[in-house]
């Protein structure tokens, strides 16, 4: 049903999309050709017209830009608000504005990298407990073959609890590569626990001397998943096997994709599904679409907020 919610609008705004795609597309192929013959003019009779052709290809693809930006923000804004209000309370789209990173360090299983961007902040509360959550992608230069390397900008963005944002700009030696790209949520149950566990899969955490490995009953989750805890015991009190078995149906939907921190009385969820979470691409017959399959996540995630809720052993 939540896929047929969102497939009429959609419909529209891809068909929107393709027209303005075909538009600059065409517009630019006008322009390169209108360019040639100006190079290619001897005097100023014959170089007029070319000219003015190509500044109106130039205006017409600038029209068609804005329009696909204006499309692709008002169908979040609007259409996308209205096909997940149904789980959320109090919910808040922001396209702009992005997760602080200091907030996507915390999870300690994503790490700093050369460059950092957040955007699609999505806030409010679920089951009476407060979220926020955006895409993040994380970036780092590293050497190309065999020593080979260019030359890149690291452009590190941080934002303040304002929404404000300030880019700092550093020359670096390496081939940029995607280390991270996908969805963070954090969750604050307002808990008194110092504790830390972590639960995860193929993410890179730099283990301290505070952290101990645990093993749950489990066999199966054991092997997908790598459990660090600064009290053991606080680990077995939240991984309850409900709370396990939602993991697990979880991974299904993105198998070696998952990471999972408790710390500071804060649930971090993290998805590294490698594209943005919502992606304006067309819907394929047979296929669910990507919003309908973050919906999906989200009844999970329910369940998952509601078992950690009703835990007694955390304070």
């Amino acid at each position: 049903r939540g896929g047929d919610t969102i497939k009429n609008p959609f419909k529209a705004t891809t068909r929107r999309l393709k027209w303005a795609r075909r538009v600059r597309v065409l517009a630019t192929i006008g322009a390169i050709i209108s360019t040639f013959f100006v190079v290619a003019g001897y005097d100023a009779r014959t170089v007029l017209v070319p000219l003015a052709v190509v500044i109106l290809f130039g205006v017409i693809m600038q029209l068609a830009i804005h329009t696909e930006n204006r499309t692709k923000n008002t169908f979040k804004t609007t259409v996308l608000t209205d096909y997940l209000a149904e789980h959320f309370e109090e919910l808040t789209l922001n396209i702009k504005k992005g997760l602080p990173k200091d907030t996507v360090l915390k999870t300690k299983f994503l790490n700093e990298t050369d460059t950092y961007r957040s955007y699609d902040h999505l806030s409010g509360t679920i089951d009476g407990i407060a979220f926020e959550s955006a895409d993040v992608v994380l970036k780092a230069y590293k050497a190309g073959f065999l020593g080979r390397s260019g030359f890149g900008k690291s452009t590190t963005i941080t934002w303040n609890k304002q929404g404000d944002h300030t880019e700092k700009n550093v020359r670096k030696k390496g081939r940029l590569k995607t280390y991270f790209h996908g969805r963070v949520f954090v969750f604050d149950f307002h808990k008194q626990t110092q504790d830390t566990v972590l639960v995860y899969e193929h993410f890179n955490f730099k283990k301290r001397a505070d952290f101990h490995r645990v093993k749950v009953e489990g066999v199966t989750f054991n092997e997908l998943f790598t459990i660090y805890a600064t009290n053991k015991q606080t680990a077995f009190y939240i991984l309850t096997p409900h709370f396990m078995e939602i993991l697990l149906k979880l991974e299904a939907d993105h198998p070696g994709e998952l990471g999972f921190a408790f710390s500071e009385g804060k649930l971090y969820f993290v998805i590294h599904h490698g594209c943005d979470t919502f992606p304006m691409k067309p819907i394929r017959k047979g296929k669910p679409h990507a919003m309908t399959l973050f919906k999906r996540d989200v009844e999970k995630l329910y369940d998952l907020i509601h078992d950690l809720k009703q835990n007694d052993h955390i304070v």
